[in-house]
């Protein structure tokens, strides 16, 4: 357990979870409501066409908000409840995970009722509750097979091995979604863990992890926080704690008014000692930036990789009666070592360049590979030929790599042909790698996705090397 307040960092900035009531019926801000209520009426009755008031008021709330600060947010409340389901790490559903591939729902993997039901990894999806999915959107099929715990949903299955069509009535229960990735490096001798988030089960999953690794005796951990824009603070501090001694400074939280408070950790952290390597990049966020941060300050931990992104503002959530959710600013978080981390814009102080400064900078191409890579990742042929050839090399045993004559495939299909004049050999190796890590993903899961992909990772390299440089 970690002392201090409970804070949550959403959307990449703080947010402080208060209770104080909010009213007022006399002063500016009563002039002001009756002001804009007054705009509004006039603005429903009389303009020439029909107005939607509701959203034009949304729209009114967040250009408000816009001009204070760049994290203070009005959220709708199906905005609100999807951030919730993502942080609490669980969902309500059927357990299945899909792609779109030309025009047809395919399904990548599936776990809990899907799999105890039989459905399988290639599976087409034909029908829900016996409406043809055909045309859906990807929001209305979330919703129809999302559901509460207990209930039920009949879907029409296509299994291209068996050849026929069939309908299963799945129960809906509680899905896991694990905000944490954990590999070994090095034939084992040093542990890897890739937060994705700070969710609400983040640091269980952070210490079931490092209580392993002290079990393995490994030699070193690398944490890689790429990506990773942050989420509830308190689980960020939590994890922080695990490689902290106790009384060490967390972070700090300057309100508006009153002294800075002091957020330490405890005593009994599950990797006080070993030698650890933290990953960053440009994404890396809030509560992300404050778990860095005090691994940094207490020289616990080097950072390595990119500067983080520099979002350094608490924010107070308010729900409103609709359910719809006000986040405002309203303090300042600050490292261990009392610096203010927000860049360079409303609310930034200090020299205002922002985020934290890693120990040893990595060039970006060496931490994801070319820049050019991601569009390439993007094309609609990617995800298509690489489900295609899963399908068809599903059940082998040997490595799967993508061949010359399949990356060629790929290259014209693409319309990459003339492009391939100005590629090196290296390039070409790129391209050849994303394909196959994506066949590995559909062919073999999530787990086998990130071992590969490790393989080919240099900031993982770099990481490596200096946890080998560190060794007595």
């Amino acid at each position: 357990m970690v002392a201090g307040a409970c804070l949550l960092l959403g959307l990449g900035a703080g947010i402080w979870l208060g209770s104080r009531g909010m009213s007022w019926e006399t002063g500016p801000e009563a002039r002001a409501a009756r002001k804009f209520q007054e705009f509004l009426g006039i603005v429903a009755d009389e303009y020439v066409h029909p107005v939607a008031v509701d959203s034009l008021v949304e729209v009114t709330f967040n250009d408000v908000l816009g001009r204070l600060d760049p994290h203070s947010v009005y959220l709708p409340q199906s905005d609100a409840l999807r951030l919730d389901e993502e942080l609490a790490g669980a969902y309500e559903g059927i357990g299945m995970e899909y792609r779109w591939i030309r025009d047809t729902v395919a399904v990548v993997s599936v776990r809990g009722p899907a799999r105890k039901k039989g459905l399988r990894p290639g599976d087409r999806l034909i029908a829900v509750d016996g409406v043809p999915v055909v045309g859906w959107s990807s929001d209305s099929l979330v919703g129809v097979l999302k559901g509460p715990a207990g209930s039920s949903v009949q879907v029409s299955v296509w299994s291209p091995r068996a050849k026929t069509v069939r309908q299963v009535t799945v129960q809906r229960a509680s899905i896991a979604v694990p905000s944490v990735r954990a590999a070994r490096l090095d034939s084992g001798r040093v542990g890897y863990v890739r937060i994705e988030r700070f969710g609400e089960h983040t640091p269980e999953e952070v210490r079931s992890f490092l209580r392993q690794a002290k079990r393995e005796r490994l030699s070193g951990v690398v944490v890689d926080l790429r990506g990773n824009g942050g989420g509830f603070l308190a689980s960020g501090v939590a994890a922080a704690d695990e490689f902290l001694s106790a009384g060490k400074t967390v972070v700090w939280t300057v309100g508006r008014t009153g002294p800075p408070e002091r957020t330490v950790a405890t005593a009994g952290g599950s990797f006080e000692k070993g030698a650890v390597v933290v990953l960053v990049d440009g994404e890396t966020a809030s509560a992300a930036e404050i778990f860095a941060a005090a691994l940094q300050d207490h020289r616990r931990a080097p950072l390595m990789g990119k500067n983080t992104f520099g979002k350094g503002l608490v924010q107070d959530e308010r729900v409103l009666r609709d359910g719809s959710r006000l986040r405002l600013t309203t303090a300042v978080y600050l490292t261990p070592k009392k610096k203010n981390i927000q860049r360079l814009g409303k609310g930034a102080a200090g020299d205002g360049t922002g985020g934290l400064r890693p120990n040893v900078e990595l060039s970006l191409d060496t931490l994801y590979g070319p820049h050019w890579l991601g569009s390439v990742r993007q094309l609609e042929v990617f995800d298509q030929l690489t489900f295609a050839w899963a399908e068809s090399d599903r059940g082998r045993t040997q490595e799967v790599w993508v061949t010359d004559e399949r990356l060629w495939q790929f290259l014209a299909e693409a319309g990459l042909e003339e492009a391939v004049a100005s590629m090196t050999e290296q390039d070409m190796e790129w391209i050849r790698f994303a394909l196959t890590l994506e066949q590995i993903r559909f062919q073999r899961g999530a787990q086998a996705y990130l071992e590969l992909q490790l393989t080919r990772d240099y900031a993982v390299d770099a990481a490596l090397a200096l946890l080998k440089s560190a060794r007595p």
